[in-house]
């Protein structure tokens, strides 16, 4: 996935304050540099071992078993799947989580998790792994 890299930002503190300068290089812009592709959405940020400490550090955490450890995410829009590592002892299981305010919030633990009752969208439903799907 290609960035775009409009110019120069820059942001330094002066007296509690933050200043952000933004302003044009001396120096000619790459093609790599200047290559505009798509803007990031939260599934970038969707990270196993993110999701990991997000889930660790909620009231979810207890229903799991430790160490906590995901095998994959599942991810659409702003929502997730993390699904847990098996280890012989505990069935494999899924948490959700929806992006919202610039983090990853952990909502339910289970195997089959009613998605849409936490807000995910239909569309979105049928592309994580462990959301019951709707009953037509």
């Amino acid at each position: 996935m290609k960035r775009s890299i409009a110019g120069v930002v820059g942001a330094f503190l002066l007296s509690g304050t933050a200043i952000v300068v933004v302003g044009c290089s001396a120096e000619p812009l790459s093609a790599e540099q200047t290559t505009v592709d798509e803007p990031l959405t939260p599934c970038a940020f969707a990270e196993a071992d993110d999701l990991v400490m997000m889930v660790q550090n909620s009231d979810l955490s207890e229903r799991l078993a430790w160490p906590i450890t995901f095998e994959h995410v599942d991810c659409s829009g702003d929502s997730a799947i993390a699904h847990t590592m098996p280890d012989g002892r505990t069935q494999p299981t899924g948490v959700l989580f929806r992006y919202s305010d610039g983090t990853w919030r952990a909502l339910d633990v289970g195997t089959s998790i009613d998605c849409a009752a936490f807000g995910v969208p239909a569309s979105d439903v049928g592309r994580l792994g462990g959301c019951m799907k709707a009953v037509e």
